[in-house]
C-alpha cells in the first residue's frame, strides 16, 4: 500500500468506487428504453446506490484520515 495507508483506507477508496455505476444509466436507458414503468425505478435505484457509495466512502475516509498531529502538523 502507499505509504502509511491502511487497509481499512482502501475499503473507504473501494466504496467510494461505487460512484462509477452511473455507467448502469445508460445500460438502464437501453435495456428498458421502451418501457418506461421500468426506466424511472431502475435509474432512481441506480442514483441512489452512487449517492449512498459517495456517502459511504467519505465517511469511511472522513472517520480514518490521520489527525494533523499524525501527520506532523
Amino acid at each position: 500500500m502507499p505509504g502509511s495507508a491502511r487497509p481499512i483506507q482502501l475499503l473507504g477508496v473501494s466504496i467510494v468506487a461505487g460512484i462509477g455505476f452511473t455507467v448502469a444509466l445508460f445500460i438502464a436507458s437501453l435495456a428498458y428504453g421502451g418501457a418506461p414503468e421500468l426506466l424511472v425505478p431502475a435509474k432512481l435505484g441506480i442514483l441512489c446506490g452512487s449517492l449512498t457509495a459517495g456517502l459511504l466512502g467519505f465517511g469511511l475516509l472522513r472517520l480514518t484520515a490521520p489527525s494533523p498531529a499524525a501527520r506532523g502538523e
